[in-house]
């Protein structure tokens, strides 16, 4: 997953690229745009879709940053084969609490 780390700080609205190590992909990998970038916000269950049918096999992708609450509880989770959990950070979004 993209290194992230608590420091990190996004903004709403902004572009950013996520990144993964798929130099060592697993055999059984879903092959074309099967692949979801997930941004979960603290222990919501449900996640805005940052992005989807990514091909998992290219380790990066672009997205952008929604409208999403301020915090640091934020992460991101690669989705297809298997679930890739990245570590909290922070995100300046529109609105706070």
């Amino acid at each position: 997953m993209t290194y992230l780390m608590a420091e990190t700080a996004w903004q709403f609205g902004q572009a950013y690229t996520v990144t993964w190590d798929a130099s060592d992909a697993p055999m059984n990998i879903m092959s074309g745009n099967s692949g979801f970038i997930l941004l979960r916000s603290g222990d919501y269950e449900m996640s805005p879709i940052l992005a989807q049918n990514i091909h998992l096999r290219d380790g990066q992708y672009q997205v952008t940053v929604p409208d999403v609450v301020t915090g640091s509880d934020h992460s991101l989770v690669l989705l297809r084969d298997s679930g890739n959990w990245g570590p909290e950070f922070m995100i300046n979004g529109p609105v706070t609490f």
